[in-house]
């Protein structure tokens, strides 16, 4: 969900950011655009700043899934190469939502194509997390965090 014109809207994007005004080629120079590292957007000058602050949104999941190294994954003993890349899923306890925050980008061609993208927004993991070695997590948002990053444009905030 983001806010296009003053209203919350649900819009189909591509889970991979292409900025404004980049060449079509951005994602294949820089295929790890599906994230955005909360200390990057933060960071005056930063690789984001066309969109921090300007264009949010949030998504709903029930998980979310990374991928961790065999030889960084400390919970169980896995007779798998060490080199061997695991697809982890994370729950949260106790079972719910979460709204995950994320930048969207309105990228247009030359031709006039458009393309509507999203990156998740990225910080530290919790002990869980990182316990797997993975070095970064999308943060769960509150419901409040979310209508500053997605204001419903009524008085009442709601």
């Amino acid at each position: 969900m983001c806010v296009v014109d003053g209203v919350k809207t649900v819009l189909p994007m591509r889970y991979l950011c292409r900025p404004p005004g980049v060449p079509a080629e951005f994602d294949q120079t820089y295929p790890g655009a599906y994230n955005a590292r909360l200390d990057k957007l933060i960071k005056p000058g930063g690789y984001w700043k066309a969109l921090f602050r300007k264009q949010h949104a949030v998504i709903v999941a029930r998980a979310f899934h990374e991928f961790a190294s065999a030889g960084d994954y400390k919970l169980a003993a896995l007779d798998l190469p060490q080199d061997k890349s695991i697809k982890l899923k994370f729950i949260p306890e106790p079972k719910q939502e979460m709204l995950i925050p994320c930048i969207w980008s309105r990228w247009e061609g030359a031709g006039g194509e458009e393309l509507l993208s999203f990156a998740v927004i990225t910080n530290d993991p919790p002990p869980e997390v990182k316990v797997t070695g993975h070095h970064r997590c999308p943060p769960a948002a509150q419901a409040g965090e979310c209508r500053r990053v997605a204001p419903s444009g009524r008085k009442d905030g709601k």
